[in-house]
């Protein structure tokens, strides 16, 4: 109890000292009623002690116009703080009103600079590949998604791909490896085998593709159903992957000996690089830069997993400054052109698809009913895209669709494969079979719309 009057006491001297601090020199601080500028909330007493670091950025030097000074404030705690004392973590105590006065120092921000185009990045580490090899690896679909997803978007963004090793080895050896990682991960994104295949046959021995990478993309594949391969990745042909490459090659049309020839590999390639929602538009620009161990994110002569990584620059428009072909023409050390990139980085490409709102145009939507007008409630449904790949969703309550990523042309069906028909008792509309539904089984598809 003695502690506890001995703490009020010189709480209560602490906040006088503010109040004359505040009152002395107006120009060095301002008030802002914590809770409703801080957080966007209420004023209002805190329920718990709070020492969580608090995200502060005011910019201006004056009260903002939303925070007024209220009876309530008289009777409040004032402390002085500075911003960084905020983003470190104020402590606060429970069952009081805080007002904090915080520095009104302005935060200053470099302007952009003209001569470099801003971007969105993201990057693939060394996790996803193996060494010395260029297959993007499962782990790194989820990045593909996102960078696609961002870039369809606005398909006139151009992406640039820049492939980077660490120091050890040779400067040439760095150089083309590099060069192969930005090449695969660019023919990924467009779906392009054909760029992939070159690979089995790399004139670097230490770079060439085989059965280990089969092995890899048969333990993907088929995605969301079971492995062709389960067995070890070990880069040996033996009977666990003559079967897998049968079960590829039954599921392909091709005729199944078990053999890895050059149509059962690209059907392979073909499959594994059509994981859902990793392709770019057709007529997106994109580039690829090699610069091996030229621009190290560690600087270190040693082995580094952190300089082992391939960027993906989604530049805001074309043409890229400074010019890719500035920096791979450079003089080593030396060249500034991927710092300057960096610099002007707003922020990542968000991973596995959780990108911007789609633009208009990208979602179907629609309404499913039974004949008799009741809402189609639960029915599980795929759009076929023109481009091969499926897309799911399931009707809400009310018998409602909406699936976004829907660009072009597309056909609606139920999961169990019932096409929908035109229905001659409502002409505009279209019937499809529900299984367990009323009023005889069908129901109407009430008008799609792109918005």
């Amino acid at each position: 109890m003695f502690g506890e009057r001995i703490i009020h006491a010189f709480e209560a001297v602490k906040d006088a000292f503010d109040d004359l601090r505040a009152s002395f020199f107006p120009g060095f601080f301002r008030e802002v009623d914590f809770p409703r500028a801080a957080t966007g909330a209420q004023p209002a007493r805190f329920a718990g002690r709070h020492s969580e670091p608090l995200q502060f950025n005011a910019k201006c030097s004056s009260v903002p116009d939303n925070v007024s000074k209220s009876p309530a404030d008289d009777k409040s705690v004032r402390r002085a703080v500075t911003k960084a004392q905020l983003r470190a973590g104020v402590r606060l105590q429970t069952g009081r009103s805080f007002v904090l006065i915080v520095d009104a120092e302005t935060r200053t921000e470099a302007p952009p600079n003209p001569d470099v185009t801003p971007s969105v990045r993201a990057s693939f580490d060394a996790a996803h590949f193996e060494t010395a090899k260029a297959l993007p690896l499962p782990p790194s679909l989820p990045i593909f998604r996102g960078i696609a997803a961002y870039s369809r978007q606005d398909p006139s963004r151009p992406l640039l791909i820049v492939g980077h090793t660490d120091a050890v080895g040779s400067a040439e050896s760095n150089l083309m490896l590099s060069d192969d990682r930005a090449q695969a991960c660019a023919a990924f994104l467009k779906a392009d085998a054909g760029a992939w295949m070159r690979f089995y046959a790399h004139p670097q021995k230490s770079h060439q593709w085989g059965v280990r990478e089969d092995q890899i993309m048969l333990s993907a594949l088929p995605f969301g159903g079971t492995p062709y391969f389960a067995g070890p990745i070990d880069g040996i042909a033996g009977r666990q992957t003559d079967d897998s490459l049968r079960k590829l090659q039954n599921n392909q049309g091709l005729t199944a000996n078990g053999k890895p020839d050059n149509q059962t590999r690209a059907a392979l390639i073909n499959e594994y690089m059509a994981a859902e929602g990793t392709r770019v538009e057709a007529g997106t620009s994109i580039q690829t830069l090699a610069c091996g161990k030229r621009h190290l994110e560690v600087n270190t002569q040693s082995a580094n997993a952190q300089n082992r990584r391939v960027d993906v620059f989604a530049f805001d428009t074309a043409p890229i400054k400074p010019l890719p072909a500035d920096c791979r023409n450079g003089t080593h050390p030396g060249c500034t052109v991927y710092e300057a990139w960096k610099k002007e980085v707003k922020g990542p490409i968000p991973v596995g698809g959780d990108n911007p709102p789609p633009k208009a145009g990208s979602v179907l939507k629609g309404k499913i009913t039974y004949r008799d007008g009741t809402p189609a409630a639960g029915v599980p449904l795929i759009v076929e895209l023109p481009d091969g790949s499926k897309k799911g969703g399931t009707t809400d309550a009310g018998g409602n669709y909406r699936i976004e990523g829907v660009e072009g042309s597309a056909k609606l069906r139920l999961v169990d494969g019932l096409s929908l028909a035109e229905d001659p008792a409502h002409p505009g509309q279209q019937v499809v079979a529900v299984n367990g539904g009323g009023a005889g089984g069908a129901a109407g598809e009430t008008g799609t719309a792109v918005a």
